[in-house]
């Protein structure tokens, strides 16, 4: 027993110290543990954060970039579902919208965006189709042209044997030409006017064997014509190469050339018999003959011409006749300086095509404010040429006849007119961290303003908005 319980009281004393010692040894350790494990949990936080920071910072950037993309995409979608046709008169820093605008999603002053638009009628072209190289008509030029119970018409001219014409043709398609007759009852000529008024066809002045006229006459068939207005000394004098419009309810002559003097006096009328002048003293613009003229806008325009035998480029407008205002002046921009050339209103728009001067020209431009120009092709499928016609009928543009060194006789007429607009938007914004991306505060405010957004954005889209299909879609057409 004795044994035993010495043995027992050594375990016992084993286990205590054992106990003991244990008890002591879990302090220390517990104790170098967390040191440990304080050092480890440092290090992992400073790696973590590490991480999770810029990590954290990108998704943040990232969210911004959505944003901002999301705002320029949204911007596309409302400039194509905009009336087209004012889309590059309004989409400037004047105009409304406007061409720049903040980003939505972004506190204010933290986005903004900057809008390009640029029309490229290298991509749509305005091509043409030839509806006849030999109309009925024969070769001719100095001819004139209008729409009238719809159908195309063709009135007098000279043919390329320099045989003077009082014939009238009709056509409902360009291609087939019928004579409503061979000899009207106002006298050969060329270089006249013709124009539709109280529904009625006017012919009005120009150049036969007799000289210069300043004769008016009408007709509703093109076939039975009436004077209203003898070649007499009464109201605007004889001439030629004059522009005549209606506006206001009147009819309209402009300028021209007589026996011997180029002209800028202005004459109007509501019955082809009386003409009143508008002015005893002459419009501001240069006296010219063989210039255009046409309504746009609510006001009467006169384009380019023959100044003193200088061919111009110049454009004017007005609202009563008596003032004209200069909207483009004569100088190298735009389509350069000519007369015999042809302006017709299509799409919304003034159009100039071809003419003569220096050289001959089958160029077209147009342009909704009379200032700036855009060419829709430097040479269209017909040929060069001045002293042609131009006419809008169903819906296309036309080219009739002329002169290129011969008389021409064919008729061409536009198609696949669809225009295209290029846009881009580039887009700046300010982080939440206070990193600008894609712009530069030049001004120190700490707002991002629109003119701010710079060209090398890293947010920028580039998309096409086609007129017909009224939607936008990225990347080349």
């Amino acid at each position: 027993m004795r044994c035993c319980k010495g043995k027992e009281e050594k375990t016992q004393s084993f286990r205590e110290g054992s106990v003991s010692f244990s008890g002591l040894s879990k302090r220390a350790f517990t104790l170098v543990e967390l040191m440990i494990a304080s050092a480890i949990l440092v290090t992992l936080m400073v790696a973590y954060l590490g991480t999770y920071h810029p990590l954290l910072k990108n998704t943040q950037q990232n969210k911004s970039f959505a944003l901002a993309m999301t705002a320029c995409l949204n911007k596309i979608n409302e400039i194509s579902a905009y009336d087209f046709s004012l889309v590059p008169r309004d989409y400037s820093s004047t105009g409304t919208p406007g061409d720049t605008f903040n980003l939505s999603g972004f506190a204010s002053g933290d986005g903004a965006g900057k809008i390009t638009i640029t029309d490229r009628p290298d991509l749509y072209g305005g091509g043409c189709q030839q509806a006849t190289s030999s109309a009925n008509w024969g070769n001719r030029r100095g001819h004139t042209s209008l729409v009238y119970d719809n159908k195309m018409w063709v009135l007098g001219g000279i043919t390329g044997s320099f045989s003077l014409k009082n014939d009238v043709w009709y056509s409902t398609d360009g291609a087939t030409w019928t004579q409503a007759t061979a000899s009207a009852g106002w006298s050969p000529r060329w270089h006249h006017t013709s124009l539709v008024y109280d529904n009625k066809m006017w012919v009005l002045g120009g150049e036969g064997s007799l000289g210069r006229y300043n004769d008016v006459w009408y007709s509703t068939d093109g076939a039975t014509w009436t004077e209203a207005k003898p070649n007499d000394a009464s109201g605007w004098s004889g001439r030629c190469g004059h522009t005549s419009l209606v506006y206001d309810n009147k009819m309209w002559v402009l300028g021209g050339i007589s026996s011997s003097d180029f002209l800028n006096d202005v004459w109007y009328s509501t019955d082809g018999i009386n003409w009143t002048e508008v002015t005893t003293n002459p419009p501001v613009w240069p006296a010219r003959c063989d210039h255009t003229s046409l309504v746009y806008d609510n006001k009467m325009w006169v384009l380019g011409g023959n100044a003193s035998y200088n061919a111009r480029n110049d454009v004017w407008y007005s609202t009563d006749g008596a003032t004209w205002t200069q909207a483009k002046p004569n100088d190298g921009n735009g389509w350069s300086r000519r007369w015999c050339h042809t302006s017709l209103v299509y799409d919304n728009k003034m159009w100039v095509l071809g003419g003569g001067g220096s050289s001959y020209w089958n160029d077209i431009w147009y342009s909704t404010d009379g200032a700036t120009w855009t060419q829709a092709t430097a040479n269209a499928s017909w040929s060069k040429r001045r002293e042609f016609t131009s006419l809008v009928y169903d819906n296309k543009m036309w080219v009739l006849g002329g002169f290129n060194g011969a008389g021409i006789s064919d008729v061409w007429s536009s198609t696949a007119y669809n225009r295209l607009l290029e846009v881009v938007i580039r887009a700046g914004f300010k982080t939440p961290e206070g990193r600008i991306i894609g712009a530069s505060d030049t001004n120190n405010n700490g707002t991002i303003e629109p003119d701010e957004v710079n060209s090398d954005t890293p947010v920028q889209i580039r998309g096409f908005i086609a007129e017909k299909r009224k939607e936008a879609f990225l990347g080349q057409p």
